[in-house]
């Protein structure tokens, strides 16, 4: 639960440095490269295994603190700040994007080769969150991913429209709640005998067997279940929202215009 750390602290930081940019639009350009560049840094420290005293201590134990996320926690701020400019951006330079993305995940692969086989890296540590080309990936991807997300939108029918809504309206829900199924699937697996006998399996079956039936049912039935529970009193303290006022999301379903993005 590292992640509900890493949100109380962002809650302690949200608005002062919001207000502060706001207050300084002309800093925002620079503030995002300083940003960049410094997780770039970071991750390298962390990937590469550099140990100084006192300082190590949060390199290795990076995971739980908000200053580790610098670039996405101030990427994001003026990313919304910019919103149009930067929806607009994205729309007019799709190509560039994907081949943002496609040169990211080759450089990531690089990557990963030559850390195996020249740095002796083991393939857990050279495939780790913290790393430049995991940072590099993380910009592309998300940007391709907006890219796509327009892409849809723009040419999906109403209900589409709709469905895509719900599952972003049920998507915490969803994060927050998947684990439970998946550890309650494992341990039933093992109570009954049912892991050994998935284990035996030639490789790759389990692989497949996780990817094409494991997950789908995973988030259908996770989905499902959120979205009931949204209609309840218990949907704030079991998906993280309020549950929508009934007489309110009938006017807002008879009213609703096509998403703005």
């Amino acid at each position: 639960l590292y992640f509900l750390l890493l949100t109380f602290q962002l809650y302690l930081v949200f608005p002062p440095l919001m207000r502060w940019l706001t207050a300084h639009p002309r800093s925002h350009r620079p503030l995002v490269l300083a940003a960049f560049a410094f997780q770039l840094a970071f991750t390298g420290a962390i990937h590469y295994r550099w140990d100084p005293p006192v300082l190590g201590i949060w390199l290795t134990h990076a995971g739980s603190w908000l200053p580790s996320y610098v670039l996405y926690i101030v990427g994001g701020l003026v990313a919304a700040l910019h919103f149009d400019a930067v929806t607009g951006w994205v729309r007019t330079h799709g190509r560039l994007i994907a081949v943002a993305l496609v040169a990211s995940v080759a450089l990531a692969e690089v990557s990963y080769v030559c850390d195996l086989r020249y740095l002796g890296f083991s393939p857990i540590h050279a495939g780790g969150v913290f790393q430049p080309t995991v940072t590099i990936e993380a910009v592309t991807s998300t940007l391709a991913l907006y890219a796509l997300g327009l892409w849809v939108i723009d040419r999906v029918a109403d209900r589409g429209r709709r469905f895509l809504e719900r599952s972003a309206d049920a998507s915490f829900g969803v994060y927050l709640a998947h684990p439970l199924l998946v550890g309650g699937i494992l341990d039933l697996a093992a109570v009954t005998g049912l892991d050994a006998a998935v284990g035996r399996l030639p490789g790759g079956a389990v692989e497949a067997l996780a990817v094409f039936a494991l997950v789908p049912f995973v988030y259908a039935v996770t989905f499902t279940v959120i979205t009931r529970i949204r209609r309840t009193p218990a949907s704030l303290w079991l998906t993280g929202r309020r549950a929508p006022h009934p007489a309110r999301a009938d006017l807002t379903a008879a009213t609703a215009s096509p998403p703005v993005v």
